[in-house]
Parts: structure tokens; C-alpha cells; sequence
């Protein structure tokens, strides 16, 4: 996208030849993928909905995006897929992300728990026992896929337009069935007046419990007491 390196407009690349070959590329991948999942959120919704909420202590899976969004793409794979007659379990593979990745994924234990303890329906049959694998998307072509795809969506989701005309390569894409979710502010609200009203009642009962705050750097004195 940046026309550098092998793709740099000194070795005869331009913005319309990369376009074209993007487009390219998606017809590839509209040929061999069945089916699109994403799940977007703009930073400045995260710090405003998420960051400042009281919590016991530090925990810096809630300090990122990817962590809420990891585990949401995979809730809404699973709720897509109890629609069809026959629960298959889905093996989930992301890019390699480093430590945040491995953090989110440590919770998958507790993740699944809940799948299969959900108030009105058992998501658990559509998730395999093993938890999500990472692998490097210069490696696993299948993510070079989602790679293209997060790409073009993240240039309409960091537009301050309320609407951009998508680019060709993302419209070719859509033309394969799947789901998009944006987690805005209909849904971190709500999310955000539970978790303070939950913090509103735990300060309550025991004064100074809450010492940490979520986006808020910790204090040396207390990350060596939390270590």
C-alpha cells in the first residue's frame, strides 16, 4: 500500500497498478474462501468507553483493543454457525501478534466456559478443544488473505468521513457472503455503565479496593507490589 521496497514507483509501480493488483488478488481469494468474518473498533471508542473503568488490579488484557475483539470474532463466527443444522467446530488461526496474542489467548478456558454456560444458547459445540493457534502471515497464506482484507477495511474504518466509497479490491471481497460487526458505542456503552456500576458497588462495600484504572499508567511503587 505504501509503494516501497519491491513495490516502490522507482521499480515502475504506481497507485493505479497497485490497485489493479489488489484487485487481482481478491478475485484470487473470492475463489478458494467460503466465507468473511471481521470485527472492527476505532481506537478513540476503546479509550473513550474502556479506559478509566476501576479495577482490582492491573491487568493489561483490557489495556489493548485486540483482546475484546480476538474473542468477539470468534462469538460471532460461532453465532453464525448455530444457524446451520450441524455444529461444526471451527480451528481459528491468527496473526502472530506477540505477547497481547498470548495474553487473550490464556483466557480461552474461561472463554469456552462461557460459550457453554451462555444464557440461551451452547456455543461451545462450534469451538475445538484446542485453543487458537498463531502463525506469521509471510508463512500461512491463508491470513496474507485476511490480511488484504483487514487492510482495506481499516482504511474506511480510520476515515473521519461518515462514508467512503470502499476501494475496488473491498468491494470484490464483499461479493463473498459473510458478517461485519463495528463494536461502537451501542454496544461499549452499555458495557461501560455495567463494568462502573459493578465498580460503583464493590467501592462501596470495601472502600479502596479498586486501586488500578484501565488506560491509566501504574505507578512503580504498585507494579512492584502487583509483581
Amino acid at each position: 500500500m505504501g509503494l516501497k521496497d519491491q513495490f516502490d514507483k522507482k521499480r515502475g509501480w504506481t497507485e493505479q497498478k497497485r490497485n489493479d493488483r489488489l484487485v487481482a488478488l481478491a478475485h484470487v481469494i473470492t475463489k478458494h474462501i467460503p466465507e468473511r468474518f471481521s470485527v472492527a473498533m476505532r481506537n478513540s471508542d476503546y479509550k473513550n468507553y474502556v479506559h478509566g473503568i476501576p479495577v482490582r488490579r492491573r491487568m493489561k488484557t483490557l489495556e489493548d483493543p485486540y483482546f475484546m475483539l480476538f474473542h468477539e470474532f470468534m462469538l460471532i463466527v460461532a453465532s453464525v454457525h448455530s444457524l446451520e443444522p450441524k455444529a461444526v467446530p471451527c480451528k481459528f488461526v491468527f496473526d502472530d501478534q506477540g505477547e497481547v496474542g498470548r495474553r487473550a489467548r490464556t483466557w480461552w478456558p474461561i472463554f469456552k466456559n462461557s460459550m457453554r454456560n451462555a444464557a440461551k444458547f451452547d456455543f461451545s459445540p462450534y469451538f475445538t478443544e484446542s485453543p487458537p493457534d498463531f502463525q506469521q502471515d509471510t508463512e500461512f497464506r491463508p491470513l496474507q488473505a485476511a490480511d488484504l482484507y483487514a487492510g482495506q477495511l481499516s482504511r474506511v474504518m480510520a476515515s473521519d468521513k461518515i462514508a467512503i466509497p470502499p476501494s475496488p479490491a473491498l468491494r470484490t471481497l464483499w461479493s463473498i457472503s459473510g458478517y461485519h460487526r463495528v463494536l461502537d458505542h451501542t454496544y461499549l456503552g452499555p458495557l461501560r455503565a455495567h463494568f462502573m456500576g459493578m465498580a460503583k458497588k464493590i467501592e462501596d462495600e470495601t472502600p479502596g479496593t479498586l486501586k488500578y484504572v484501565l488506560g491509566k499508567p501504574t505507578k512503580k511503587k504498585n507494579a512492584a507490589r502487583n509483581d
